[in-house]
């Protein structure tokens, strides 16, 4: 695929993005049944699987089996306690009128300024490896779709030809016309998590339609996947026993 197919669908498809968000940020846009309501909020939580998720989840279950269910089960567990967290941590919030993690933190040693920069340094320190390997894995799809290898001729593309960087910018701007136009804490963005729940519906139907080419078009079923695996693969060196050495 070349790169203008991929840019050209990349176009539409962040269009119809940004047009939901658009009309659910206009229009208040709010479900009448608290089921509804529940629903968009769990989607929504989709953004925890994110474009790295796909390669890094996905390469670790390759290679280590069920060791990466770690990142998964944590959340999970603790997922039970977030509503009364929450509860809390939102009534701190409206109380003290707190729009960030530095300003709830430092609003608890009497909002000390000098406090509330550290964490934003440390947070921004925090995010930033996070989000290149959002991008990289975003490179990398691109790359994938084009056929190509990873970015070894990177350095030659003129940067206003980096896809990764056009997509950067893209997602700054949706961030910040959504996200962060007013620092309300009582603003409420219900384009952003709209969005985020529509990409998770979109996600949940790709790995889907995914898993039924692979199981019944690839291979002819559950069980042959795990025949073939069997005959071709040393299975007892994925054990979560051996490496941890308790076999």
């Amino acid at each position: 695929m070349t790169l203008g197919y991929i840019g050209l669908i990349s176009f539409f498809y962040l269009s119809c993005l940004f047009v939901v968000a658009f009309i659910c940020e206009r229009n208040k846009v709010r479900l009448k049944s608290d089921f509804g309501t529940s629903v968009i909020y769990a989607l929504s939580l989709g953004v925890y699987t994110t474009a790295w998720t796909f390669y890094g989840s996905i390469g670790q279950a390759a290679n280590n089996g069920l060791g990466f269910l770690g990142v998964y089960l944590g959340p999970t567990l603790l997922a039970p306690l977030w509503i009364f967290l929450w509860h809390k941590m939102i009534r701190i919030c409206r109380m003290q009128r707190i729009t960030s993690i530095a300003d709830f933190i430092s609003a608890r040693y009497g909002k000390n300024t000098s406090l509330g920069i550290l964490v934003s340094i440390f947070c921004l320190a925090i995010v930033i490896p996070y989000i290149s390997i959002q991008l990289k894995a975003l490179d990398f799809s691109v790359n994938l779709l084009r056929d190509t290898t990873s970015s070894v001729n990177q350095l030659a593309v003129p940067f206003y030809q980096d896809i990764t960087l056009i997509f950067s910018i893209v997602f700054a701007v949706f961030a910040m016309y959504f996200g962060t136009r007013r620092m309300d804490p009582t603003e409420k963005h219900p384009g952003v998590v709209y969005v985020v729940a529509l990409e998770s519906i979109i996600k949940l139907i790709c790995f889907l339609i995914g898993g039924i080419v692979i199981i019944f078009f690839i291979f002819n079923g559950l069980e042959d996947i795990f025949d073939q695996a069997k005959d071709k693969f040393d299975l007892h060196t994925f054990s979560i026993l051996d490496q941890g050495g308790l076999d």
